[in-house]
């Protein structure tokens, strides 16, 4: 038995890589979104593809490879979208289970606007709703409707400042915008925003072991801790395990390791349960440090491929973009095996263009 075989006999490996965290902050213009992409495969799985991976890109390549397999060296060429495209159909032809979590940062910034003025635990007259993870949510979608881009990016300016008057004065904006809206849940929020105005949440004061790429709720509470509970519960109906293994040489690698801590320990579990939807400790995905990858592992590289694609599509679509139509095929190789763990604002993507599964469903 190899050294995979020997690892993987009790378990899948899920691999994982996301793509948009390299503009300099959420309001970038070039990077609208963050997709994050885990990739599950068994033993045989693994294998098939670590030896067909070299194949593709030697029959594509010739004698001038690529300097490394991933979508930002692959994407901008005939020859490397041929290769993305027969990788993701060697992905689905092995039927690897793809899960994907999808956020664009502009509701990002409206859900630090929520955490920021809405905290319960800096409002005492906060009602209990307050607490609900639908009600937080739909405040959010409130706020990205009525707020205009402008006005958000200044409160993320005033964030990274950790400007107290210059927070306040934005939450002042916010609530006057919110109150004119013409649902009640939103008008409701806004006049209880106002009212809180005095205390709130400060982004500055984030505790010290936080990772350096993760404030809260950035993409790791707002999108990973829930993408995790989804894709735990697909295992768990499969009666599956899965090792989590990501680039540990990359900023996402720390980034999910604690975003995983999060959801596995139970202490954060009980105090959030009601916020993210899920109430016990993820027991179907296990982290294990000593399992080590680099972008050259042939199961990162396909995580990073999928990311990449997806990211590629969302941000064509956003801006009424043709389609590729070569990268379309890779696309449509992967859609069979894909399965959506995506638990934030995603209504501008629409079915049209996805037609995901949820995942668990």
């Amino acid at each position: 038995m190899d050294l995979i075989a020997k690892i993987m006999t009790h378990t899948h490996r899920m691999y994982s890589d996301e793509s948009g965290h390299t503009a300099d902050d959420l309001a970038h213009s070039s990077q609208h979104f963050f997709v994050y992409s885990f990739v599950t495969l068994n033993a045989s799985q693994l294998g098939e593809i670590e030896s067909e991976i070299p194949k593709i890109v030697k029959s594509i390549f010739s004698n001038d490879p690529p300097s490394e397999v991933k979508f930002s060296k692959l994407g901008g060429t005939t020859k490397g979208k041929r290769a993305v495209v027969q990788i993701c159909k060697l992905i689905g032809r092995t039927g690897a289970h793809v899960h994907l979590a999808v956020l664009e940062k502009k509701f990002q910034i409206c859900a630090m606007v929520v955490e920021t003025f809405f905290d319960p635990k800096y409002h005492p007259q906060s009602p209990p709703e307050w607490e609900a993870s639908n009600w937080r949510k739909d405040i959010a979608n409130h706020i990205y409707d009525a707020c205009p881009d402008k006005s958000l990016v200044e409160f993320l300016a005033a964030v990274k400042l950790d400007d107290e008057d210059s927070i306040r004065k934005c939450g002042e904006a916010f609530a006057s915008l919110l109150k004119l809206h013409p649902s009640s849940q939103a008008s409701q929020a806004g006049i209880l925003m106002e009212r809180g105005l005095s205390r709130f949440y400060r982004f500055g004061m984030r505790v010290e072991d936080t990772p350096k790429h993760a404030e809260r709720p950035a993409s790791a509470v707002v999108a990973l801790v829930p993408a995790l509970a989804h894709i735990n519960a697909f295992l768990e109906e499969r009666n599956m395990t899965v090792e989590l293994v990501c680039d540990v040489t990359k900023q996402f690698g720390p980034v999910l390791d604690w975003a995983i801590g999060l959801a596995k320990d139970a202490m954060f579990v009980s105090e959030v349960s009601s916020e993210f939807g899920y109430t016990q400790p993820l027991g179907r995905i296990l982290r294990r440090t000593e399992i080590l990858a680099s972008e050259n592992d042939a199961g990162i590289q396909c995580a990073d491929l999928v990311a990449g694609l997806v990211n590629y599509k969302v941000l064509g679509y956003r801006a009424g973009q043709a389609p590729d139509s070569i990268l379309s095929d890779a696309w449509d190789s992967l859609k069979p095996c894909v399965a959506l763990a995506e638990p934030a604002h995603f209504e501008m993507m629409s079915k049209k263009m996805l037609g995901y599964r949820r995942a668990g469903g």
